[in-house]
């Protein structure tokens, strides 16, 4: 593997495994610490993404049904933590979990129906996409570690980008509009505090 690949690489492999530990371990965090802290933490991982090297895709190879059952129980522990993650969040922001969106924002027609979703939601979906490509990475094994960058890359183009878009987005408003209520130096003070 290339010194650049592994370098970008690594670089989004600690932010894929902060923003994790943040969505399954800092629950107990005030609701606009976390906030505050996952809205860095996307913005970082949303640029890091984007200058991902190029890389060759993987290889789909055929697998046999052992391998196929025991990639479908993985998947099921999957699910189940999806949503364990998804009710300990929606927990944690309340209402503030809920937001509306449109799928195609160039389409004004898709402007007049626009739907409902959770911050929760997309954080638990990019968690999940992040996670996939992290146990790659982990293997030593260079191969490994290229398709590890390039299941990044490809799910942030046509899955986790588009959620972590939606849910900076909606952090971004519930951040602001909650501090409108403080004074600038208190303003300051709470932000600063994640800097």
């Amino acid at each position: 593997m290339k010194k650049k690949y592994y370098k970008k690489g690594e670089e989004f492999s600690k932010l894929a495994e902060e923003l994790i530990d943040t969505v399954d371990n800092k629950l107990d965090l005030k609701r606009i610490d976390f906030m505050l802290i996952t809205h860095r933490l996307l913005s970082k991982i949303y640029y890091t993404a984007s200058e991902l090297p190029g890389v060759k895709g993987i290889k789909i190879k055929k697998v046999s049904s052992k391998q196929y059952k025991k990639e479908k129980k993985e998947l099921s522990k999957a699910t189940k933590l999806f949503f364990k993650r998804m009710r300990r969040m929606n927990k944690l922001l309340g209402k503030k979990d809920y937001y509306w969106f449109v799928f195609n924002p160039l389409d004004k027609k898709d402007g007049k129906n626009p739907y409902k979703y959770r911050i929760s939601g997309d954080l638990g979906e990019i968690c999940q996409d992040l996670k996939g490509g992290l146990d790659l990475w982990k293997q030593d094994n260079p191969k490994m570690k290229e398709d590890a960058i390039w299941d990044w890359q490809f799910n942030w183009e046509y899955h986790w980008g588009d959620h972590a878009l939606n849910a900076m987005k909606a952090l971004h408003w519930n951040i602001q509009h909650f501090f409108s209520d403080y004074i600038k130096d208190d303003y300051d003070k709470i932000r600063n505090r994640y800097l």
